[in-house]
């Protein structure tokens, strides 16, 4: 089945919007179902600033842009980091730009940092092979021989 993004994404934002007026304590609740299909995903590992809602019929997480808009970059390779041994390709999500939505691959992997706020070694590795100063647990899942970044406004690329 073939999902409309445009329309997925003004959804996604008319549900943003009102998430966004709810008091603190219900836009951190991971999981719950704020639109019809649209369901919040919360980074407790690290904490995060933005509502970040997930819509597992299409395979996409939906959020607003942030700071800088990322061009150019859907799916691009952006380097190697070395961890414990085993080399990981580095790489950042397939997304589009709908309006102000980023409309991005949900990612299944695993997380390697599970306490200090998402700062373990290898997020610290991470963050200085990238030149990415928030390359913490939360932004960022291992899938298999690859590490795939998917909260990356503050990584420094052209």
């Amino acid at each position: 089945m073939s999902m409309n993004l445009e329309k997925l994404a003004a959804q996604a934002a008319r549900a943003m919007y009102h998430v966004n007026r709810m008091p603190y304590r219900d836009q951190c609740a991971h999981g719950m179902e704020y639109r019809r299909g649209f369901f919040n995903l919360y980074n407790d590992e690290a904490g995060q600033s933005k509502t970040v809602l997930y819509h597992p019929q299409s395979g996409y997480v939906f959020k607003r842009l942030g700071y800088c808009e990322p061009t150019n970059s859907s799916n691009r390779y952006i380097g190697e980091v070395d961890l414990d041994g085993k080399v990981y390709r580095v790489r950042l999500p397939e997304y589009y730009i709908i309006d102000d939505v980023m409309v991005q691959e949900y990612v299944h992997g695993e997380t390697c940092c599970k306490s200090s706020k998402g700062w373990c070694a290898h997020a610290h590795q991470i963050s200085e092979a990238l030149h990415c100063e928030d390359a913490h647990g939360g932004n960022y899942k291992i899938v298999g021989d690859e590490i795939v970044l998917f909260d990356f406004e503050y990584l420094d690329i052209d």
